[in-house]
């Protein structure tokens, strides 16, 4: 019981590290799209 309560918390947690990993990926690429967007509309 105590072991499957330390594997679930394990897997929470790193869950949430990939979804933190990847909200940062999206924010990211949606700031150099911005970017760009940005470049092109001032050329």
């Amino acid at each position: 019981m105590n072991e499957f309560l330390v594997w679930e918390l394990h897997y929470v947690s790193l869950e949430m590290v990939v979804k933190c990993l990847c909200f940062m990926q999206i924010l990211d690429f949606t700031n150099a799209e911005s970017v760009k967007i940005r470049s092109i509309y001032h050329d």
